[in-house]
């Protein structure tokens, strides 16, 4: 099992994980560990963002096969027992196909992002778009953060016109 080491210092830094989750059960329980050992650091702020390999319902699929409800426990137990969210996902809601113009067409969502809580009090305008790709079967994310909101309003449009009520007049009258 791996373990998470946490360098001297962590409290003004972040961590960004990208990750590939095999389908394999070994692997498969190291990096659920390898998760909930991160969590045990619960002032770092990290987040986690890859090809997990795994749908949390089964409305993360589209056509093909079912999903195997018993499949999607183990990693829906890690994300509740690390206390994770979710960012606000752009685009299509699957990340992930195979077959199109098929019949055997099937879409699902594979590709996410977890945060934890002190994530989200850092980077609280995080946002995830799910782009397309020509090239892959997954499709590409773009990470956009901000750390605040702007400090200044900004001014409300207002169109003037130097003379708008006399042209109006003019116009008006001239039409009658």
């Amino acid at each position: 099992m791996r373990r998470l080491s946490v360098p001297p210092g962590w409290r003004r830094k972040w961590v960004i994980r990208l990750t590939n989750v095999s389908l394999g059960r070994v692997e498969e329980a190291e990096s659920w560990d390898l998760l909930r050992s991160l969590a045990q650091h619960p002032i770092l702020p990290w987040v986690c963002i890859g090809d997990f390999n795994h749908l949390l319902s089964v409305n993360d699929k589209w056509g093909g096969v079912e999903y195997p409800t018993r499949w999607l426990n183990g990693f829906r137990d890690c994300i509740m027992d690390c206390h994770l969210s979710k960012p606000q996902l752009v685009g299509s809601e699957f990340t992930w196909e195979r077959g199109r113009g098929a019949d055997s067409f099937v879409m699902e969502r594979l590709d996410r992002a977890f945060m934890n809580s002190n994530w989200t009090q850092l980077f609280p305008l995080f946002w995830l778009f799910n782009l397309v790709s020509s090239t892959s079967d997954h499709n590409p994310f773009l990470f956009v953060y901000k750390t605040s909101f702007p400090s200044r309003r900004m001014k409300r449009f207002k169109f003037e016109m130097h003379g708008f009520l006399r042209m109006v007049s003019i116009l008006w009258w001239s039409s009658a």
